[in-house]
């Protein structure tokens, strides 16, 4: 016997689930888009029915856990790789989740190559697979109404902007396992935007 539940909108099998007043199950993130404008009628978007207002003060509760937040609004998941940069007081500032698999990509990238013994890379034909190439990768990063290019350097975990090499801040990989991830390593928001 199949004991999952599936939301009556998406029919996506979703861990966070809650039934309405209406009998019907939904998912938090059809939720969410029933109270987003011009949807914001608070009714059930599968029969219509006008939703008790608990659903809307539980969907606020859940989405004031950053580890939820990071889900719903930015797609991150339990397991995934995170890249932070370090900000003001010691804390860290995430970056997007397209950033974070390219970041890791080439860091995989950077971890094979720098495993390698040195007759390897001298025995190697390949020139582009060298050490130097995969050190360091730029990333362009919306900084206000600008567009700055960054390096990041994974010899020195550290990122700082392509025209001013002085102005460095740390590089953090952190596999994302719980809540706890989040708050131990002072993460306090995705690419400038808090919480």
């Amino acid at each position: 016997m199949d004991d999952k539940v599936c939301c009556s909108i998406c029919k996506t099998d979703m861990m966070l689930m809650d039934q309405l007043s209406c009998s019907h199950t939904i998912c938090f993130v059809c939720a969410a888009q029933t109270f987003v404008p011009p949807n914001n009628s608070g009714s059930c978007p599968a029969c219509g029915l006008i939703l008790a207002t608990d659903i809307k003060t539980m969907y606020d509760e859940f989405i004031k856990v950053p580890l939820n937040k990071l889900r719903l609004e930015h797609g991150f998941m339990v397991n995934d790789i995170l890249w932070t940069y370090g900000g003001y007081n010691g804390n860290q500032w995430l970056y997007t989740r397209k950033q974070c698999v390219d970041i890791e990509e080439q860091y995989q990238k950077y971890a094979d190559c720098s495993s390698s013994t040195e007759s390897d890379l001298v025995s190697s034909s390949d020139d582009s697979f060298g050490l130097d190439d995969t050190s360091t990768m730029t990333l362009q990063l919306n900084v206000g109404n600008n567009t700055v290019e960054y390096v990041l350097n994974f010899e020195n975990m550290s990122q700082y902007p392509k025209a001013d090499a002085s102005k460095t801040r740390s590089l953090t990989r952190i596999p994302l396992m719980s809540y706890d991830d989040i708050t131990n390593n002072k993460i306090v928001g995705v690419s400038g935007k808090k919480f």
